[in-house]
């Protein structure tokens, strides 16, 4: 499955391309900037996974010494 993402400041515009691709038969969904992040997110998680696991206090040690 492919996606494209388009953002425009004319409603009418995203009217007249949703239209479009429903008559091509494809599906339309209106997400919004934070659907955006969170899949930016959830992508640059996956990228740094690295399946070790970390106890609570190292987690909380690494992000103190963040700042």
């Amino acid at each position: 499955m492919a996606a494209l993402i388009i953002e425009s400041k004319n409603p009418s515009n995203l009217k007249v391309l949703a239209a479009m691709t429903k008559q091509l038969g494809d599906t339309v969904k209106a997400v919004n900037i934070e659907d955006i992040e969170d899949m930016i997110f959830g992508d640059m998680m996956t990228k740094a996974k690295t399946g070790k696991f970390v106890t609570k206090q190292e987690l909380l040690k690494k992000l103190r010494s963040a700042k």
